[in-house]
């Protein structure tokens, strides 16, 4: 053929009125071939313009001319196809022959969907060249048509369906991993997609036989591999969070939780200030765990408890034995600060949880009375003799001192470093059931000192993604 042009050059150099434009179906390679052997004999016969446009893998024959003359070729070629084809049904000979241009993932897809099956009549063997980027199949001719006319009808879905996505380096190498492959090929086969992908730079690209299936089937990918970072939230690690990931302790952990949970990938984000890690989706709730208990049991803070009155003094004058076990067994260090009224609590998260509902345990079964000395006789003598009051609280193991106003609603349960100071801002009313005074307060109740613990409302999944359930929870993590 002499002188080919791209379809697009020649209907607007020729199309007009009087013109049409005829086009076959997509021929294996042994019809178009032959088929481009006679057809200058055809066009010579009928003196119409045509061009041959390859396609993929095979080609069309576009016939472009005078209406009358080009139709009359449509026929004398399409009447060529089937003698071609009825011919090819009666050769018996074998052969080998070669089925260029065939992309490597769309050879590994014949692969899986069993296109290179031999069970085939008069296919005697089919080879995929993902390297050469060809098929050989050997057989008869009608099996070459056979394998050919079925490369034809599923190659052009497969190429078209292309659905990619770009990803972190992380999910990539959970991705490579064959622990994570076989977990994709299972959620593939459960979801009815087949599917093949392909990895180039950080892009994975799926192909399916349809851009639907190809979506599907990347869904299906990233829901087997997880993606997520510590801590949660918008939140960054605090430097006594860093500062661990410096220490031979978090080092051991992290190589534990590769081995536990792999394929596990965690590293370092310096700009975000947190850690990135990536894994299998069954892995998630292990991985989050892990992370977090070695966070609680290896971070040092400092937290404070604030008892009532005098009731710290007293705890630190007798109990200081339990106090001594408490720091024992929760790990943890207590000082009194401001005058022994406040303990200052060192230790991590979970410790110094554990030591304050201790410590509250104590100081609230310890009991204040008054005792109303109205005779002006011995009032005169205890206050010449202070001893007096010194030895009974010796022998009865209590404390004793002249009255004075103790604020017992301001330091509520020792959780926090001071107590609630009510302003003019607040609203307070007296409960006529049981005369417990009620009091709100316009304020930040994440700085409220003197609670154990804030209760807030959440969804069924516990999920504290903002407002000020957020809050709580980024206050309480920078506590």
């Amino acid at each position: 053929m002499q002188n080919w042009r791209k379809l697009e050059t020649i209907v607007a150099d020729f199309l007009c009125d009087n013109c049409t434009l005829f086009e076959t179906e997509s021929l294996t390679d042994q019809v178009f071939s032959h088929i481009q052997d006679i057809i200058n004999d055809l066009v010579q016969e009928l003196n119409a313009e045509h061009v041959l446009i390859y396609g993929y893998n095979a080609a069309k024959i576009w016939i472009l001319g005078e209406k009358n003359a080009s139709g009359k070729l449509k026929d004398m070629v399409l009447a060529e196809v089937e003698k071609k084809k009825k011919k090819i049904n009666e050769d018996l000979s074998v052969t080998t022959r070669i089925i260029p241009f065939v992309q490597p993932q769309n050879i590994e897809f014949l692969e899986i969907i069993g296109c290179f099956a031999k069970s085939r009549e008069n296919v005697r063997n089919i080879v995929g060249d993902k390297e050469g980027e060809k098929v050989e199949v050997t057989g008869t001719p009608a099996a070459h048509e056979e394998i050919q006319r079925q490369m034809l009808d599923i190659l052009p879905k497969v190429r078209r369906s292309k659905y990619q996505e770009s990803k972190k380096k992380l999910f990539l190498n959970v991705f490579q991993s064959q622990s994570a492959l076989d977990s994709l090929d299972t959620e593939l086969d459960r979801s009815g997609v087949v599917a093949v992908w392909i990895l180039d730079n950080r892009t994975v690209s799926m192909y399916s036989d349809s851009p639907e299936k190809a979506k599907l089937a990347m869904n299906c990918l990233n829901g087997v591999i997880w993606e997520g970072h510590y801590p949660s939230g918008n939140k960054t690690l605090d430097p006594l969070e860093e500062a661990l990931l410096g220490t031979q302790n978090w080092l051991d952990k992290k190589a534990a939780l590769e081995r536990e949970a792999e394929p596990l990938f965690v590293e370092r984000n310096a700009e975000s200030r947190q850690l990135d890690f990536a894994s299998l989706t069954i892995n998630q709730n292990h991985v989050l765990e892990e992370i977090k208990g070695c966070f609680d049991l290896n971070v040092i803070r400092k937290s404070t408890f604030v008892g009532r009155g005098k009731r710290v003094a007293f705890m630190l004058q007798f109990k200081n034995r339990m106090i001594e076990g408490l720091e024992k067994e929760f790990s943890v260090e207590i000082l009194p600060v401001h005058e022994s009224k406040v303990l200052e609590i060192s230790g991590t998260s979970n410790d110094i949880a554990n030591t304050k509902r201790a410590l509250k345990r104590e100081h609230d079964n310890i009991h204040k009375c008054d005792h109303k000395v109205e005779s002006p006789a011995m009032v005169q003598h205890i206050n010449e003799n202070p001893k007096i009051l010194t030895n009974v609280a010796r022998r009865n193991n209590c404390m004793i001192s002249f009255h004075e106003d103790e604020d017992e609603e301001n330091a509520g349960s020792g959780a926090g470093e001071s107590a609630i100071e009510f302003d003019n801002s607040t609203y307070q009313t007296t409960l006529p059931s049981n005369k417990t005074t009620c009091a709100v307060q316009m304020g930040d109740i994440t700085k409220l000192t003197n609670c154990e613990v804030i209760v807030n409302a959440a969804n069924e999944q516990l999920e504290h993604a903002g407002g000020l359930a957020r809050a709580i929870v980024d206050a309480g993590m920078q506590g």
